[in-house]
């Protein structure tokens, strides 16, 4: 049988923040509430069908921040079943910021988050520089 290959070029269209913390996510999305006075809450999973019919499953927040048209999300890094980001196996989280950003809006986000409390660092991500960035397409 003949096999076909598509491929595609994608651009992220989101800023991404990696954020090192050794807190449980449900802590981690409480402390980013406090700080960023933000109003995450617990969404479905967010799952990657992998190779050999593998479906890898990572804990997902989100809230939306209707003034400015974006959306926020924090999806933890690792699973039982591996690393959402591989090429980022020091993070523990990704902050990410979909929808019509500002590079100043990201940057201060940025900076509250690396000054809140348990957090051991974090930082600006380009997502168009990481492979494994197609991961994290989703609605």
């Amino acid at each position: 049988m003949r096999r076909i290959l598509v491929q595609f070029d994608y651009t992220p269209d989101f800023a991404m923040i990696g954020i090192s913390c050794h807190q449980r996510d449900y802590r981690m999305c409480w402390l980013l509430n406090n700080v960023l006075g933000s109003a995450l809450v617990r969404d479905e999973d967010f799952e990657i069908h992998g190779k050999r019919g593998i479906t890898r499953k990572f804990p997902m927040f989100s809230c939306q921040v209707e003034e400015d048209h974006v959306s926020y999300h924090l999806l933890a890094n690792r699973s039982t079943d591996g690393f959402l980001m591989p090429e980022l196996k020091n993070l523990d989280y990704l902050f990410l910021v979909r929808g019509p950003y500002r590079e100043e809006d990201v940057d201060e986000l940025e900076q509250r988050i690396r000054k809140a409390i348990n957090v051991s660092s974090a930082f600006r991500i380009d997502p168009a520089e990481i492979k494994s960035a197609e991961n994290l397409i989703f609605e």
